[in-house]
């Protein structure tokens, strides 16, 4: 703690909708002022009851040493049958929610740079159930997921910064949290955005759009602003 009577400004690392899409949760990362380096502090939810089920490695199979490709996010599809798995070594895979076995590399490898982020697109989305992923590379990609025959990258949204994190809309919009805006896609014209929202001054680390909205849009940055925006 400090003595200081000045809040501490944390930002935003990723934003998440309550089941009822009332208010919106932050996960905050904390500054540490007087330091060059960065502590992160998470909050952390506990349980009175858990049992550890079963384990897997996520490996790389295309190494000498078939070395393990540590998880840079993963999100479960909405039949909760699949869990898709980003990894370090810019991997894209499919386990079985049962068994942790892998059924399905999608690509590997899947972008040119590191997976930032992963998200399922909602039923109301004009492409449900397609698997996107956010990448450093500054693409956004498409994936048919959902059932075989999985056919891999089926669409890219390609800008010029990093891609942070990622949202799909119940609608044709998709948004992105990139190094310098917000940026709005619609999914019927890959080629080039909707819309440039330039609503921080620093990089947008969080997006979601409201669950079974096709247009309520919140933001979280860098520069420790939560903005809510209509995408009207």
């Amino acid at each position: 703690s400090s003595s200081s009577s000045i809040p501490t400004p944390t930002y935003s690392r990723a934003l998440y909708f309550t089941p009822t899409p009332t208010y919106y949760e932050v996960e905050h990362f904390l500054r540490v002022a007087r330091t060059r380096g960065r502590r992160s502090r998470s909050p952390m939810a506990l349980c009175a009851r858990y049992a550890l089920w079963q384990t897997t490695v996520n490996s790389f199979h295309g190494s000498a040493e078939n070395d393990p490709s540590y998880i840079m996010d993963l999100v479960c599809d909405a039949s909760e049958r699949h869990a898709a798995v980003a990894g370090s070594e810019f991997d894209l895979k499919l386990y079985d929610r049962q068994s942790l076995q892998c059924d399905t590399t999608l690509a590997l490898p899947a972008h040119s740079d590191r997976i930032n982020e992963l998200t399922y697109a909602p039923a109301g989305s004009s492409v449900a159930g397609r698997l996107f992923s956010a990448s450093s590379d500054g693409t956004v990609r498409g994936w048919d997921a959902a059932a075989p025959p999985r056919t891999g990258c089926a669409m890219e949204f390609r800008g010029k910064d990093e891609v942070w994190s990622i949202s799909v809309s119940d609608g044709p919009l998709i948004a992105t949290g990139t190094q310098s805006a917000v940026v709005l896609w619609d999914v019927r014209k890959a080629t080039t955005p909707a819309a440039l929202l330039e609503v921080h001054t620093e990089p947008v680390t969080a997006v979601r759009f409201q669950p079974g909205s096709a247009t309520a849009l919140v933001s979280g940055s860098v520069d420790e602003l939560i903005c809510s925006i209509d995408c009207r």
